[in-house]
């Protein structure tokens, strides 16, 4: 039965596109102007499409009778009556702009403006129709369209060898369309099935566009664009939405007999995150019509200058309107850049509280099928619901057509040759040869980034060399790093290489084998940054980094054993040896000896040296994400969520006595870390980061082995989660067991951004604590609350910490972050 039923579709479906026939035309203004991405559907069917952007549409319908309905916000609807019986039908079509009316209301100076009164009834029924439809699904068609207005001949250092640029439409440089199936149930499972992709100029490769991507719902409280800001941005029907809006009766019209409110948005204060523009107000029913907004600066979004959102809803069952179609338009100007950019999003084909079977929706929430980019243009003729520009068309032909040349040897080693070229600014950034053709690259980075000064070496380099290459085909990859070391003042060369082996995209696998002779500090998380180390010894003698030799080889092994679940595990056998200050420097009887010292607050510092040893060590790592979310990309698996619950990270290392290796360290650390992170819309995030170590056996502990804090004497301090402001180094380390806690609120301008003259900076404040225990090392715990400013110049943090040891202040310090480090 099943197979006779199978059949049966699969004849019915066949009939069905048989027996299609195409409506096509143009829409217009009243001056005969074509009008852009104007919705037409089918009254009462699920077929819908969008036009382009000279106007032009077309729609493959069944035969028989058909109500078409012509739309575009800011116009009055146009309704048509057609008949198709086999042959292609034009039918051009006329927009009347809004006939915008006032009627009986009378709008008196100093009195509530009626628009008030609508909107509270859309803001009652906003939670009826979030929740009115249990599920849905759809075909969802895309389209992006990114055009470059201006650019500079020249990027960090490097020619940009960009096609010349119509400054005044714009240069067309991604398009690309992509035709998805796409599933949604309560409360917010999705699944998206991409089965056509297109990018023009890179027949092999597959679209970002993404039906996920697009998905934008104004009743919910808070509209998140990711990209634009953390925070989202209060909907025009937002429970609290009369905090941050005023709004404007423009007019009413009459569609189908029922009136439409055209109401403005007049944001309450100038810098909240509202939108501006219009909201259409269907009257009695008080649902969405249709919107047309605008994001700007004074939003606080990132990224682009201004972003518009359009929507259009429409009916898809009795009493129920959807988004059918999604317009963003934005532009932006950055680095000496500036461009305009739109993506589209077509709904068609609603079907309106399916039934999905048990386990259809998974962590996969998005796959792009392997034949997706494969479609001819037959293919693409058949589902593309937006008609193509003739400019479109030509970027397709000509960029199709010249990567064919593109992606011959010649053409790429002519490109190679030019870029391969020795220029001054390598001195500044570095320098890379390539091969394009064979897919691999060597680069050597800037000899000035790599010069730095210390008290052990003096004046050193310390250059890395990267030779990588890549199989596209596979998405697997070979990595060589190759990091020199010599110090002037210690006439002493260290090295090390590194070999990682992408091996399996699917499964997120990889292998690392290490071996060298270099210098570390005493905790290999690297509390100290170069500079820091350099200034603090120019400034005040102060020696803040505690280096030491390490003779190693290691290995290092991660795959994804189950979605969420990431297994590492590792081998090391090293000889580490203490080192001391440099003799032959200047200031060397000045600069703090290079021997540990701990700071006990308010007790006399204590000095140590440890011996030269061996150590031997396994050990094992395993990440938990409960709830994370992919995409399966035909070439990799990509992380798209990380879930909301906590993620765990349970560690533990051997350290294995073996006397045929001379390895003495042997002990058992075991480890356990939560961190988790809570969106609070408006008011900004929380993060947390917890975590509990012990040493289950300690026979033979170095001090290097123990557990060690990212501390901060300095200036400038490491970016990074677990990080302290004012903790001394090692003065916690421990053998024994600890605990600590970071938490921190991030206000992403929620404060600052009602300050009239902060608010331009974009600013984001935080506020935080971070707290320590080590029993055995200290008998008091450690505390210190801190706050700071994010986001200054896009690089730099200013951190400020307030330190308490058993409840009692014990110091404070301002700090600072760069994003460069």
């Amino acid at each position: 039965m099943t197979r006779i039923f199978l059949s049966l579709c699969l004849v019915l479906s066949w009939a069905t596109n048989v027996f299609a026939t195409r409506i096509q035309g143009v829409i217009y203004d009243q001056q005969k102007s074509p009008l852009p991405f104007a919705t037409v559907y089918a009254q009462g069917t699920a077929y819908g499409t969008a036009a382009n952007a000279q106007g032009q549409y077309f729609l493959d319908l069944p035969n028989g009778n058909y109500t078409l309905v012509f739309r575009l916000v800011g116009y009055r609807t146009v309704i048509e009556q057609v008949t198709l019986q086999n042959t292609t039908l034009t039918k051009d079509v006329t927009l009347p702009e809004e006939n915008l009316i006032l009627g009986e209301i009378k709008i008196v100076a100093g009195a509530e403006d009626p628009a008030m009164a609508i909107m509270r009834k859309a803001i009652a029924k906003r939670k009826y129709y979030l929740e009115q439809v249990d599920a849905y699904s759809c075909r969802y068609y895309t389209k992006g369209n990114n055009r470059l207005l201006k650019a500079p001949k020249k990027f960090l250092g490097k020619d940009l060898n960009l096609p010349k640029i119509d400054t005044a439409k714009g240069t067309i440089m991604y398009l690309s369309e992509s035709v998805s199936d796409y599933y949604w149930q309560k409360p917010n499972k999705s699944k998206e099935i991409m089965i056509a992709a297109k990018t023009s100029g890179q027949p092999n490769a597959f679209s970002w566009n993404s039906a996920a991507e697009m998905q934008s719902n104004l009743y919910e409280n808070l509209v998140k664009i990711d990209e634009l800001g953390a925070r989202g941005f209060v909907s025009p029907v937002a429970s609290n939405a009369m905090l941050y809006y005023k709004y404007e009766l423009v007019g009413t019209f009459r569609e189908n007999g029922t009136e439409i409110n055209k109401i403005k948005l007049v944001p309450r204060r100038r810098n909240d995150p509202v939108f501006r523009g219009h909201i259409y107000i269907q009257d009695d029913t008080w649902r969405i019509h249709s919107a047309k907004l605008l994001l700007t600066k004074d939003a606080n979004i990132q990224f682009v200058d201004t972003l518009k959102v359009e929507q259009i809803y429409r009916p898809v069952a009795d009493d129920v309107w959807l988004v059918s179609q999604q317009k963003f338009e934005f532009n932006y100007g950055l680095f000496g850049f500036r461009g305009v950019g739109l993506f589209l999003g077509s709904a068609s084909d609603f079907k309106v509280n399916p039934t999905f079977e048990k386990g259809f929706f998974t962590a996969e929430t998005i796959k792009i099928e392997p034949l997706a980019n494969k479609k001819d243009s037959a293919y693409w003729d058949s589902v593309r619901v937006v008609p193509l520009t003739a400019e479109e068309v030509d970027d397709y032909h000509d960029k199709d057509s010249l990567q064919v040349i593109k992606d011959s040897k010649t053409y790429k080693d002519s490109l190679d040759k030019k870029s391969n070229k020795l220029a001054w600014s390598n001195l500044l950034l570095g320098y890379t040869y390539s091969n394009r053709y064979k897919n691999y690259s060597l680069s050597v980075q800037s000899p000035l980034a790599a010069l730095s000064y210390n008290a052990v070496e003096g004046w050193y380099a310390s250059p890395d060399i990267t030779f990588y290459r890549r199989n596209k085909e596979k998405n697997t990859s070979w990595a060589v790093n190759q990091t020199l070391r010599y110090g002037l003042a210690s006439n002493t060369f260290y090295a090390k290489t590194g070999v990682t082996r992408l091996y399996n995209p699917f499964k997120l696998s990889a292998l690392r084998v290490e071996a060298g002779h270099f210098i570390y500090q005493l905790n290999e998380q690297e509390p100290v940054s170069p500079i820091s180390t350099a200034l603090a010894l120019w400034r005040v003698n102060y020696n803040p980094a505690r280096l030491y030799a390490k003779n190693y080889v290691q290995a290092i092994h991660r795959t994804e054993i189950y979605n969420g679940f990431m297994l590492s595990t590792g081998l090391l056998f090293a000889n580490k040896k203490m080192l001391h200050n440099a003799q032959s420097l200047d200031n060397a009887s000045k600069y703090q000896a290079n021997d540990l010292i701990v700071h006990d607050f308010g007790k006399p510092d204590t000095w140590y040296q440890f011996p030269e040893y061996n150590t031997l060590q396994a050990s094992v790592r395993i990440s938990i994400k409960l709830g994370q979310k992919y995409m399966t990309h035909p070439r990799a698996k990509i992380i798209t969520d990380e879930g909301r619950w906590p993620t765990i990270d349970l560690y533990y290392r051997k350290a294995i006595a073996a006397d045929f290796l001379k390895s003495k360290a042997d002990y058992d650390l075991v480890r356990l870390g939560l961190k988790y992170a809570k969106s609070w819309g408006l008011l900004g995030t929380t993060s947390f980061n917890l975590e509990h170590g012990r040493f289950l056996t300690s026979r033979t502990v170095y001090f290097q082995e123990m557990a060690h804090f990212m501390g901060n004497r300095v200036l400038i301090h490491p970016s990074g989660e677990g990080t302290f402001i004012n903790l001394p180094y090692y003065s916690y380390s421990t053998d024994a067991y600890y605990t600590q806690f970071h938490a921190v609120h991030r206000f992403n301008g929620f404060l600052f951004n009602k300050i009239p003259l902060l608010r331009r900076l974009h600013l984001s404040e935080y506020i935080g604590i971070n707290y320590l225990q080590a029993p055995k090392a200290q008998s008091k715990d450690y505390m210190e609350a801190v706050a700071g400013l994010e986001n200054i110049g896009q690089v730099l943090s200013i951190d400020y910490g307030r330190s308490y040891i058993g409840g009692k202040y014990a110091g404070q310090r301002v700090a600072l972050r760069l994003a460069i480090f």
